[in-house]
């Protein structure tokens, strides 16, 4: 979004301060990037699922025969124990300096 800021810069918009113009580009390019996303997904044509069976190393499959390598099932392996503990730790970090 260099054109927005250049755009700005010239004069030909107006915007109080460049934090505020680098605010509008970030939102129009992230606006932009959401519209390429949807439309290509809409136009492509999904993968099939077993072209999909474990693509996460890590983690199994729906329907997956063998069992777990040794060491596999530890608590430290498991994806959304790790997403929810992410979320806890950010929290925790983000309270106290909050108030």
């Amino acid at each position: 979004m260099v054109n927005y800021f250049v755009i700005y810069k010239q004069g030909i918009i107006d915007i109080p301060s460049d934090q505020g113009a680098n605010f509008v580009s970030a939102i129009a390019g992230f606006v932009a990037g959401a519209v390429v996303m949807v439309a290509v997904s809409l136009f492509t044509k999904p993968k099939p699922v077993a072209e999909l069976q474990g693509l996460v190393y890590g983690t199994r499959s729906p329907g997956m025969a063998e069992a777990p390598a040794e060491g596999d099932d530890a608590w430290y392996r498991k994806p959304a124990l790790l997403g929810w503990g992410a979320v806890v730790l950010a929290a925790a970090c983000y309270i106290p300096f909050s108030f």
